[in-house]
């Protein structure tokens, strides 16, 4: 009887060992961030990704940038996720609380200082590409499709025809006219938005939304009081002007 009750206790925790590492196991891939709901606000980070190992790690970024690493477990008799930043600072929110929609998406939840936070996830083949990954490289101004704003601003634009956006955050803008001027360029984690910051302190911080026609045309629309209403067009070259 006794060997009875001692091979039965083995199967349970056999049974149940097995469900938490099938359950486990539909976390890990490569998973992007659909939404991401803090209250009642949509807060959904561009271009979030994480990806979940099978050796207890996880990796997070948002584009072609890795931002965190570090190591996660699962409860499978609660459902409950716990990733822990390997260099961040502790997390008093603690596990996020899984359902599994399908084998291909998922949603997270827990609270957050007060605020019920909801997060869509879909799993996917590649890291997904942000407005800043594509923005790097050599830009030719092609037009001015809408000259609102100040004749200053303007002016700008017309003489400064090449505008290079480097991988080190660090632009800058060519012409004859005015020679090169450089400064740091900052990509909003939220929105398609880039702002400059001009080393010369004479010149303002300015924001532009960001709007891709293929891979090869951007287009800049002024969103701050210096620029509000400019709309300048730029084509990608591959060799910096002789």
């Amino acid at each position: 009887m006794i060997n009875q009750i001692l091979k039965l206790s083995l199967f349970l925790v056999l049974c149940i060992g097995n469900v938490s590492f099938s359950l486990g196991q539909n976390l890990v891939g490569l998973w992007e961030f659909e939404h991401v709901r803090v209250g009642d606000q949509e807060l959904t980070p561009i271009a979030r990704w994480t990806e979940i190992t099978e050796d207890g790690t996880y990796y997070s970024g948002n584009g072609w940038s890795r931002h965190s690493e570090g190591t996660w477990s699962f409860d499978a008799s609660t459902n409950e996720f716990l990733p822990v930043d390997r260099y961040g600072p502790e997390d008093p929110s603690g596990p996020f609380k899984v359902v599994f929609e399908s084998n291909d998406k998922m949603i997270w939840t827990r609270m957050e200082e007060g605020e019920n936070v909801v997060v869509s996830i879909k799993r996917i083949e590649k890291k997904p590409t942000a407005h800043w990954d594509l923005v790097v490289g050599l830009w030719e101004l092609s037009d001015v499709a809408d000259k609102g704003g100040s004749e200053t601003e303007q002016q700008n634009f017309y003489v400064n025809s090449f505008l290079y956006f480097g991988w080190d955050r660090r632009y800058r803008q060519m012409s004859t006219e005015e020679g090169r001027q450089t400064g740091y360029w900052h990509a909003h984690a939220h929105r398609p938005e880039v702002t400059l910051l001009s080393h010369n302190p004479n010149k303002p911080v300015e924001s532009w939304k960001i709007l891709f026609r293929g891979e090869d045309e951007l287009e800049l629309e002024g969103v701050s009081d210096s620029n509000k209403g400019v709309k300048i067009v730029f084509q990608r070259k591959k060799q910096f002007p002789g």
